[in-house]
């Protein structure tokens, strides 16, 4: 297993590729249809548990409304793109609420789990 700052490094350099290595995510990922500058974030968010900026983190949360109010002019679009990816490719306790937000993070994301079952 990778080390957190070997992971960020990966996660900064191509999001994409590393969610699929080490999510699980698959090829065709929904990902790809998030503008790339979002996607680091997510990915950090995912894998490491790192609080993401307050647009993203109103989604995750799935405060629809509260995410429309906080998009950029790229993202406003496309918030729906946003829940089709999470439905589709995340595990269902790291989004859906504040209260699943804040335990993922707590538990260092993907990779805490990972560490916490081993």
């Amino acid at each position: 297993m990778l080390d957190r700052s070997t992971l960020s490094e990966e996660i900064e350099a191509d999001p994409v590729a590393c969610f699929i290595e080490h999510a699980g995510g698959t090829t065709d990922t929904l990902l790809q249809r998030i503008p790339t500058h979002m996607q680091p974030g997510l990915v950090r968010y995912l894998l490491l548990g790192i609080k993401p900026g307050s647009f993203l983190l109103s989604v995750l949360a799935g405060e629809k409304e509260l995410a429309e109010r906080r998009a950029d002019a790229v993202n406003t679009c496309i918030i729906p793109t946003y829940f089709a990816h999470l439905a589709q490719e995340w595990p269902q306790d790291s989004w859906g609420s504040s209260d699943k937000v804040r335990g993922w993070v707590e538990r260092g994301g993907k990779m805490g789990r990972e560490i916490a079952n081993a």
